[in-house]
């Protein structure tokens, strides 16, 4: 009978263990985190798919009292948009084709509008502000969407 080797129990964690814990949560966190930002960025880019949708009910309704399609910034292709959308060209879509609605500065876009491309009357443009490698969202008459970055990759 050695009562000296009687052992103490002891309760609560060991540090290996709460090291694994929040190993664990690490990864998880990452994981959710980059998760979320591609759902914000899938959400931003059908948002301003519906705007340029609104912007080309906007046409029709601009063609029918003007007998000619909103065009006058010269956007002729994605990376043109990306140079030449601005918010005066943003601002100057608003009025004529959605009756003077704020658009874009939230979503982090500018719009411009431009001449059809093949068999289209016009086509409306959507340039990411402020990214090294810009995504341009485009819709021409016949409401074909196409997205192309700067760099000439998909987005």
């Amino acid at each position: 009978m050695h009562n000296s080797l009687k052992l103490k129990k002891r309760s609560g964690f060991t540090l290996i263990e709460l090291l694994v814990v929040v190993a664990i949560l690490g990864i998880i966190a990452s994981v959710g985190i980059v998760s979320y930002s591609g759902y914000v960025e899938s959400a931003t880019r059908k948002s301003v798919e519906n705007l340029l949708m609104q912007m080309s009910l906007g046409q029709s309704e601009y063609y029918a009292d003007n007998n000619v399609y909103h065009t006058s910034h010269n956007c002729n292709s994605a990376s043109n948009a990306i140079a030449t959308a601005s918010k005066a060209t943003t601002k100057a879509l608003s009025t004529s084709l959605l009756g003077g609605q704020e658009i874009g500065q939230d979503l982090g876009y500018f719009f411009c509008s431009g001449p059809g491309i093949l068999n289209s009357n016009y086509t409306l443009y959507a340039a990411e502000q402020d990214a090294s490698d810009g995504c341009a969202i485009s819709m021409d008459s016949n409401n074909k969407f196409t997205r192309v970055r700067k760099s000439g990759a998909d987005c």
